[in-house]
């Protein structure tokens, strides 16, 4: 029996207080392909993706800030949403933490792919040994 080896997975978490807002993410690469078709994730489930590589590799779906950070949706956890449903709003819901402090925002628009935008100066990326298939 060959034994498992740990896998690096990403976790996002609030800068301000450390709480947990998504975890279990692969970082994303081009290999990886994004959508662009209404009402879909525009990147996969678990995964994560710099905005500036998503936009280099030609997705150009939305007004994204370089820095920030791409996630699915259903990828985060202990979160909330303020201020609409993401969809025929310009400026989308805006994604909280459980302390309410802002970390990003909902697009989702029925006219294009849905994301989940995090503003890389409200949350920490890092990486956790885990083992695979937890």
């Amino acid at each position: 029996m060959t034994e498992s080896k740990g896998l690096e997975w990403l976790v996002v978490e609030c800068a301000k207080c450390g709480v947990q807002v998504a975890r279990g993410l692969r970082a994303w690469t081009a290999a990886d392909g994004f959508s662009t078709d209404d009402g879909e994730p525009a990147v996969v489930k678990g995964f994560i993706a710099r905005a500036g590589t998503l936009l280099d590799a030609g997705y150009d779906m939305s007004k994204l800030n370089r820095d920030s950070y791409v996630v699915e949706r259903s990828d985060l956890v202990n979160t909330q949403e303020l201020d609409g449903c993401g969809c025929c709003d310009p400026d989308g819901a805006k994604i909280l933490c459980p302390d309410g402090h802002q970390i990003g925002v909902f697009d989702g628009d029925c006219w294009k792919p849905h994301l989940v935008e995090l503003d890389a100066s409200a949350v920490r990326v890092t990486g956790q040994k885990q083992q695979a298939g937890f």
